[in-house]
């Protein structure tokens, strides 16, 4: 059994809930795994599922701790938990978006899938856009030394990356908006300072 998942009372991982945190801590880990004792993993592009799907999980359950409303008296407790759940996160999605930058060497169609995922952890408040511009040029540094590809995002950009935003909104889900959402949270985020305009 996972260690991660040994606290959790057996009968509890009968419900889909506990089931889909199980199977996203097994990913989680694989993941790290692969990245730390199979360097040439990353060549497989079969990895780039497991990385899309535990990178949405992150990417959600990250943003309903933000949005979620504690009760003072749970505040304290809260704020303990929630700055290991923080680290816990972030970690995993950093391992996921060196996941992405190792696809997107060998498969230049995977190259979109980080930049979609930035977008997406900005959009849902889960990262702020210093940090995912910051993230987005270590991403796309090693391409600098590469040779110029051609773009294949106009093909390969209908790729579902958010499941959530595809099953409300067909369409929107895909890298290629993603990827152009990226840019636009980006502007968005240098005009305005915790939501509101700055005026210079």
């Amino acid at each position: 059994m996972d260690p991660s998942n040994q606290n959790l009372n057996p009968a509890l991982l009968k419900s889909p809930k506990a089931a889909l945190r199980a199977s996203t801590n097994q990913l989680q880990r694989l993941i790290l795994i692969s990245r730390l004792y199979h360097p040439h993993a990353h060549s497989l592009s079969v990895l780039s599922s497991a990385v899309v799907h535990v990178s949405n999980t992150i990417i959600r359950n990250a943003a309903l701790r933000n949005h979620s409303i504690q009760a003072p008296s749970l505040e304290k407790r809260h704020q303990r938990r929630s700055s290991n759940e923080e680290a816990h996160w972030h970690f995993y999605f950093l391992v996921c978006l060196a996941a992405c930058q190792d696809l997107g060497a060998c498969f230049p169609v995977c190259e979109p899938i980080g930049k979609g995922l930035l977008a997406m952890a900005m959009r849902d408040g889960s990262m702020t856009a210093a940090e995912a511009n910051k993230l987005m040029r270590a991403l796309e540094a090693p391409k600098q030394d590469a040779p110029p590809s051609k773009d294949e995002s106009g093909t390969f950009g209908s790729w579902v990356l958010d499941f959530d935003l595809e099953a409300t909104k067909p369409g929107d889900g895909h890298i290629r908006n993603l990827a152009a959402q990226f840019e636009e949270l980006s502007m968005h985020n240098e005009f305005t300072e915790g939501g509101d305009f700055v005026l210079e």
